[in-house]
C-alpha cells in the first residue's frame, strides 16, 4: 500500500507539472514580441490542451507603455476598422476552445470583446480564419497585453 501511495503522490505531481509547463508552453510563442515591450510588470498564461493540440490566453499588465513604444514596436499595428473583424474571428475561435476546455483556461479567460478600439495595437502571426494564430491585442487604456494563441 505504501508503495501504492508513493506511486500516486509521483503521478500527481507529474499531472500538475505538465500543466504548469503548458501555461509556459503557450507563453514561449509569445517570447519574441514581449521582447518589443517594456518589461511587463505581471502575467497570467491559461492553457489547455496538450502539446500541439492546444489553446492559450493571457494577460500582461504593464505600468507605462506608451503610443512610441507601440509604433516602434515592430510587429504592432495600429487597428483599423478592417481589422477588429479578423481579431474578432481569432478571439471567438479561442472563446469556442475556452468554453470546451479543461477549469484552468475556462473558468480564467475574461476577455471582454467590447474594448477593441481603433485606440489600440495587435500583432497577428498566422491566419485568422485557420485554427492554428497567436493574436496579441494591447489595451491602450488597461495597459493589458492579452495573448490568444490557437493551435488545434
Amino acid at each position: 500500500m505504501k508503495k501504492f501511495l508513493i506511486a500516486f503522490s509521483v503521478l500527481i505531481v507529474a499531472v500538475l507539472s505538465i500543466g504548469g509547463f503548458l501555461s509556459e508552453y503557450g507563453s514561449y510563442f509569445a517570447d519574441p514580441i514581449l521582447k518589443e515591450l517594456p518589461i511587463y510588470k505581471s502575467k497570467e498564461i491559461y492553457s489547455s490542451g496538450f502539446w500541439m493540440d492546444f489553446t492559450t490566453y493571457g494577460k500582461f499588465t504593464y505600468k507605462n507603455v506608451s503610443e512610441e513604444d507601440l509604433q516602434s514596436a515592430e510587429s504592432f499595428e495600429k487597428i483599423t476598422e478592417e481589422d477588429i473583424e479578423k481579431i474578432l474571428d481569432c478571439i471567438d475561435t479561442v472563446e469556442v476552445y475556452a468554453e470546451q476546455s479543461d477549469v484552468e483556461l475556462k473558468e480564467n479567460y475574461d476577455f471582454d470583446k467590447t474594448v477593441i478600439s481603433t485606440e489600440d495595437y495587435y500583432c497577428m502571426e498566422g491566419h485568422y480564419n485557420s485554427a492554428t494564430f497567436n493574436l496579441f491585442y494591447f489595451d491602450s487604456d488597461k495597459q493589458t497585453l492579452y495573448y490568444f494563441h490557437n493551435d488545434i
